[in-house]
Order: structure tokens, then sequence, then C-alpha cells
């Protein structure tokens, strides 16, 4: 079972780019999928949306967060692969990525 982390952030979001749009579907398509998988969705504001128990979460509104919060989120949740859309959620360390860009 891999860990994954998942840049929920265009699940809350109003309004939205193509990408940005393109992140919200797959978030939501990730909801029907069977518990293979341990999702980590990392948010700055808190889902509007109601999710899954096996769904993990986590949301942090603040300074640093690409640069120190979501670094440490990812070690605390001892996390294999980060999926992000648009842009990369981190910098500075050394996980598997997958960054959609237009």
């Amino acid at each position: 079972m891999a860990r994954i982390a998942v840049d929920a952030r265009p699940l809350v979001m109003v309004k939205r780019t193509g990408v940005e749009n393109m992140g919200a579907q797959l978030v939501r398509m990730l909801l029907t999928v069977p518990n293979k998988h341990q999702w980590h969705f990392y948010f700055i504001s808190p889902p509007s949306v109601s999710l899954p128990a096996s769904i993990r979460w986590r949301t942090y509104r603040g300074p640093a967060w690409l640069r120190l919060v979501v670094p440490l989120w990812l070690l605390l949740d001892r996390i294999h692969l980060v999926h992000s859309a648009g842009a990369p959620l981190y910098t500075g360390t050394n996980f598997a990525t997958i960054v959609e860009r237009l």
C-alpha cells in the first residue's frame, strides 16, 4: 500500500483556472477509488465537501505553507508519492512527484 499525498487545494477553491479545474476533478475522482492506497489530502482551508473516513487530511493557512509545513507533513505522514496540479506542492525534499502543467 502506497502513501500518496495530494494537493487538494483546488477542491475548495471558488474561482479556478484550467489546471485547478483539472486538479479539482482529479480529487473528486480519487474520492471514488477503492482503498488500495492510503490517501493524504492537503488543504489551506478546511474542506467544504464530505470526505470518506479513509481519507486523511490536513489543513493549514499561514506563512511558510510550501517551504515548511508541507515538507513536515510529508515526513510525518511517511509519504511515498506526491501529486500536485500546476506547481510543485513542496520544495527542497526528495519525494517522488507528479506535477501536472498545461
